[in-house]
């Protein structure tokens, strides 16, 4: 009797282990996956942040520039840069880009603009920003930091 009892356990403890390890996996999953909820006119949009170029500020709107095409909101930059990872950058005073799209920066006379992967439109980058965004490109530190 003892002997099933300890069978049970360990039976009990590979089960848990192996729940445990699919919901870690979940987890990570959904982690790399994150949406930003959108409300634009009379809609709600979900987008994951790997399909957001950039957003930028035009007046007192957000554009938010993705590969389904762009959506113009109410909410602020800020908001904005609170509410993605790390992988977004506040690049100018009006552009907050991500970081993981930009395959050039391209120098304009005292301008700096950053192209993106698969995407014809570019956003600014400030010339007190320029080194940043080029270590942080360089380095890829602002890669799954935010998800551990």
């Amino acid at each position: 009797m003892i002997k099933v009892v300890i069978v049970d356990e360990a039976i009990l403890l590979s089960e848990q282990k192996h729940l445990f390890d699919t919901l870690r996996n979940l987890s990570s999953n959904r982690e790399e996956h994150r949406e930003l909820t959108i409300k634009a006119k009379k809609s709600t949009y979900f987008v994951r942040f790997e399909d957001i170029f950039f957003i930028e500020k035009a007046d007192r709107k957000s554009i938010i520039h993705t590969v389904d095409g762009t959506y113009q909101t109410n909410k602020s930059l800020l908001y904005y840069e609170r509410n993605l990872d790390n992988r977004f950058m506040l690049a100018h005073r009006s552009f907050l880009i991500n970081l993981e799209l930009v395959n050039q920066i391209e120098a304009i006379g005292q301008s700096n603009i950053a192209h993106f992967r698969g995407y014809k439109l570019t956003a600014k980058i400030s010339k007190y920003k320029l080194n940043d965004v080029e270590e942080l490109k360089r380095k890829n530190t602002y890669k799954k930091s935010s998800y551990d």
